[in-house]
């Protein structure tokens, strides 16, 4: 995902000839382009590779040696954050970037990104030495990704700090360079000497850190005795089991903890390191916000059971994000890892992913009985997507979902399970308890689902006329080998049942509905249409679907009905027939004539 800037970024070209004394913040672009319009195709085919290196270095360092000289007329200058990404600069980097530290000793907020751009160990010290003149900062952000920065570099990172004794809030990137075990140790010696440090994020992606690393790094955290949010991104390394234990027992010495997330996917971590990891949190008795995305690791029953019993010490937790994905329970693990909410009385959000972990009927059973505590929760997610979760479990949920009286948001991932006629018919049967539930999200795609099932649901919604905002996914797809075996086959008579509950939920603003690779004849496309005209409140539809081009005229004609529905969102396959003389402009027509649509996105 790129980074989307609260603030646009001006070339160091405009910046030099505005105003200098009237800007407070300010972001640089460095990054060099193709003088005139704009166009990447010529850029990359109008110059060979070595040319490009050499201009793109040039003009990051003439515009930082340009940018040294005019910040001492920008007296007012607060923020400043300069992009050298991809500016092939190397270590020449080094010299005119410290110039430019310099004269950054009244800025409180300072940000370097300088990805991808072939700097290596002794331009990452230098650089860091430069630091030591930037006295009033806060606020430091540092991005280091995919250069040539090896342990040896690492060794001076953040050592240079003891003049920065305002800086509370540090943010340092350094994924996917050649950081190992020493270099990671470290970098945890220097940042424990900063006590003053109240935020910090650390990401470490993909470099080649192992148990030495992680218990180094977690040595040195443990004496930044006030960190109140900590931030690990620890991805694709090799720390394992000792690793991770490690560094739990060390973050359960930074005890002024509020917000945590550790992101340790792929790591190799079994059973004894997610016993290890969480053993220590209790002791952060002032917890609130915990993200643990530990997926793709070789976590079985006895390690849901250590991380369980120790997630269900911590019951300051009011926000609790766990990822657990492609890791493999069975239904004892699950009974264990139960535990985590027995005493949840606190936690308010909630979102557990579970994807693919061979959940079965009785796994689900225990761990929607154990979630039944939570009965303060407002925000539920669970993805539970590519299991074996039946009548059973779509029961035991239902008993649970009836003690969730204060939930406002609920997002239930259900696709590619065994769910069926009665399953679906059962799965929302209480919520009419959920008196407050105003957003609703529920994915039941390929879970042979029949007319009966959405009738069910149908009756279910029907007694929800408080929800403002649903998705619902009764397609099919094909993301499985079983996708066939597993369709939904949802005819006329569903249609109508689930079109009948719909026009019930008179609170209901905004809709979507995902009805792809589905036998829909004219029927069924009037039946859907008539429950969607009778919403008189609804402001937002998307409908994903196919259809022959009769059926998509048929739901026209119900929709311009519709009392209001400013926006219209149309995600369609045609199906075209032999004879068909209705054109697709004739369709987008039909639409348009919907009273009061001001907004549409037509897709077919």
């Amino acid at each position: 995902m790129y980074r989307k800037y609260e603030r646009e970024q001006i070339s160091i070209e405009d910046f030099l000839i505005s105003s200098l004394s009237s800007h407070t913040e300010v972001i640089i672009d460095f990054r060099y382009r193709y003088h005139g319009d704009y166009d990447e195709e010529k850029y990359f085919s109008d110059y060979d590779e070595e040319t490009l290196v050499k201009a793109s270095s040039q003009y990051a360092i003439k515009g930082l040696q340009n940018l040294s000289k005019a910040l001492v007329n920008c007296t007012n200058l607060q923020k400043l954050e300069l992009n050298l990404s991809r500016s092939e600069t190397g270590d020449e980097i080094s010299k005119a970037l410290g110039s430019v530290l310099e004269k950054c000793s009244n800025i409180s907020s300072l940000t370097l990104q300088i990805n991808k751009n072939r700097i290596g160990d002794k331009c990452a010290q230098e650089i860091d030495s430069a630091f030591a003149y930037c006295l009033n900062l806060s606020y430091l952000k540092v991005l280091l990704c995919n250069n040539l920065i090896s342990d040896k570099g690492v060794i001076n990172i953040c050592s240079n700090f003891e003049n920065l004794t305002k800086l509370s809030t540090l943010d340092i990137s350094l994924c996917y360079n050649n950081i190992g075990d020493q270099g990671t140790s470290d970098l945890g010696t220097n940042l424990g000497k900063y006590t003053n440090l109240q935020i910090l994020t650390l990401w470490l992606r993909g470099c080649q850190i192992g148990c030495k690393g992680a218990s180094g790094l977690g040595l040195g955290l443990s004496k930044c005795s006030n960190l109140q949010k900590l931030a690990l991104y620890l991805e694709s390394n090799q720390i394992g089991d000792q690793g991770a234990s490690d560094l739990g027992s060390s973050l359960g010495k930074c005890t002024k903890l509020n917000d945590l997330q550790l992101e340790l996917r792929n790591n190799k971590i079994g059973d004894i390191g997610a016993s290890g990891l969480c053993s220590t949190l209790s002791n952060c008795v002032s917890l609130s916000n915990l993200l643990l995305r530990i997926f793709d690791n070789q976590i079985g029953d006895a390690g849901a059971l250590g991380l369980g019993s120790s997630l269900g010490q911590c019951t300051s937790i009011q926000n609790l994000l766990i990822s657990l994905r492609h890791n493999k329970f069975s239904r004892q693990g699950a009974s264990n890892f139960g535990k985590a909410f027995k005493n949840s009385y606190n936690l308010q959000t909630l979102d557990l992913d579970l994807f693919k972990c061979q959940i079965d009927d009785q796994f689900a059973s225990d761990l929607f009985l154990s979630l039944q505590n939570c009965i303060n929760i407002k925000e539920l997610a669970l993805q539970l997507f590519g299991n074996n979760i039946g009548i059973i479990g779509a029961q035991s949920f239902s008993h649970a979902l009836a003690n969730f009286s204060n939930i406002e948001f609920l997002d239930l991932s259900l696709l590619y399970n065994q769910i069926a006629d009665k399953g679906a018919s059962i799965l929302l049967s209480t919520l009419e308890n959920c008196s407050k539930l105003l957003c609703l999200f529920i994915s039941l795609q390929n879970n042979k689902i029949g007319d009966e099932g959405a009738i069910g649901i149908g009756n279910s919604l029907a007694k929800c006329n408080q929800i403002q905002e649903l998705n619902l996914s009764l397609g099919n797809c094909s993301l499985e080998e079983n996708a066939i075996q597993s369709k939904n086959q949802i005819g006329p008579k569903g249609i109508y049942g689930l079109s009948v509950g719909l026009a019930k939920c008179k609170s209901l603003q905004n809709f979507e509905f995902s009805f792809y690779d589905m036998q829909i004849n004219e029927e069924t496309a009037s039946n859907l249409g008539y429950g969607l005209s009778h919403c008189k409140n609804l402001s937002k539809l998307t409908l994903i679907m196919n259809f022959s081009k009769s059926c998509a005229m048929l739901l026209g004609s119900a929709l311009i009905n519709s009392a209001q529905l400013p926006t219209l969102k149309l995600e369609f396959t045609i199906e075209y027939n032999q004879g068909d003389i209705v054109s697709d402009s004739t369709i987008r027509n039909k639409f348009l004539k919907i009273r009061r649509l001001v907004n549409h996105d037509f897709n077919f």
